[in-house]
């Protein structure tokens, strides 16, 4: 299983799509994001990030499933997966018949995701640029970090 999860981890890299946990996000580098103008946060508007981001996450999580279902109903491993979508970034010869149509499926399952994700941040209050803003600045501010976890460990 932890290969599995692995391999997945490194599918959702290579189609570059993954929504960083805020003490995650705090290992990025310093170059990867400009800095983000720190802002107060309220309580109530710090309780609308978090619960964005558990059902955002929830989805994710949902749609990670979703795909590893759809790469093995093509008879593939997510590694065999991988590694064939590693191969045709420098060799398009790379691909297998089977690629195409399982690439095809991810990416209706990870713009499904991604809608149902931007309706769930919507609902819970916040703007998609809100919630990017305080995700980004999150990764940038341990002490809202900390605020953030405890919230998401009390839920």
């Amino acid at each position: 299983m932890a290969m599995l999860v692995k391999g997945l981890l490194l599918l959702v890299l290579v189609w570059g799509w993954l929504l960083p946990v805020p003490a995650q996000a705090a290992r990025a580098s310093d170059d990867a994001a400009p800095m983000v103008m720190a802002t107060e946060l309220s309580g109530a508007e710090l309780g609308e990030f978090v619960q964005a981001y558990q059902a955002a996450r929830d989805l994710r999580v949902e749609a990670e499933a979703d795909m590893v279902k759809a790469i093995e109903a093509a008879g593939l491993t997510v590694e065999e997966f991988n590694t064939i979508a590693q191969e045709i970034e420098s060799d398009r010869s790379a691909a297998t018949p089977q690629f195409a149509p399982t690439l095809e499926a991810i990416l209706a399952l990870r713009q499904k995701a991604e809608t149902a994700m931007e309706e769930a941040i919507q609902s819970a209050g916040l703007g998609l640029d809100r919630f990017a803003q305080i995700l980004q600045q999150s990764a940038q501010d341990p002490g809202l970090q900390h605020r953030i976890s405890t919230l998401l460990e009390k839920s």
